[in-house]
């Protein structure tokens, strides 16, 4: 039997530190590296070395479930960046992936760019769908929302974006059994304002 005192060969030792090594025969505990399981998950920590508050977690759990995580403990400025030398692929095997935000943002200096494709690769008549959805927790009003797209551009004379024509569709008639919907087609008008041009309406008749 023989002990060995690992400290002859690794500096900064403390729990839960990521070893890595500093030469041949010598190792050092990361300050700003951590990894722990607690439980069933498994978390490893990139601590910023401003502020050990502020760090980026990759955390595992059962059938392999992870969650990547930023945390700024003094305010919400964790942000994350991708900088990806190539192109990106989502494969999802559950089939549904969900993004919560308040705004998504494509932009390009190519031109005729940026281009949204929704493609249906299956061998029949169908084709792929953009659907939006008005959910309110309760019931459907008339008059509400049920999608809108609106064009934005600059006139002459401002830096600030200009409204020229919109697409929105409402409900005309909520009743249970009796839905009818309204869908307006709306431009600009000579004031700037956006009134509709166009509006195609379900009403009473079947």
């Amino acid at each position: 039997e023989f002990s060995v005192d690992v400290s002859d060969f690794m500096s900064n030792g403390a729990d839960n530190l990521v070893l890595t090594a500093t030469g041949a025969d010598a190792m050092q505990a990361e300050t700003y590296f951590t990894f722990q399981n607690t439980g069933n998950v498994s978390t490893l920590n990139l601590l910023s070395n401003q502020d050990t508050g502020d760090l980026f977690k990759i955390a595992t759990t059962t059938h392999g479930a992870t969650t990547i995580t930023t945390i700024d403990d003094d305010a919400a400025a964790g942000d994350l960046t991708l900088d990806i030398d190539g192109d990106i692929t989502l494969d999802a095997a559950g089939e549904n992936i969900t993004a919560r935000s308040n705004q998504f943002n494509f932009d390009s200096t190519n031109t005729e760019d940026p281009l949204v494709i929704i493609k249906n690769t299956t061998d029949d008549a169908t084709s792929g769908r953009l659907r939006f959805l008005n959910n309110r927790g309760a019931d459907g009003q008339d008059g509400d929302e049920a999608g809108k797209i609106e064009f934005y551009s600059y006139d002459d004379g401002t830096p600030s974006g200009q409204r020229y024509a919109e697409i929105k569709a409402t409900i005309h008639d909520a009743t249970s059994t009796e839905e009818s919907g309204k869908l307006s087609l709306q431009v600009a008008s000579h004031d700037g304002g956006v009134e509709e041009g166009l509006v195609l309406t379900g009403g009473s008749a079947d």
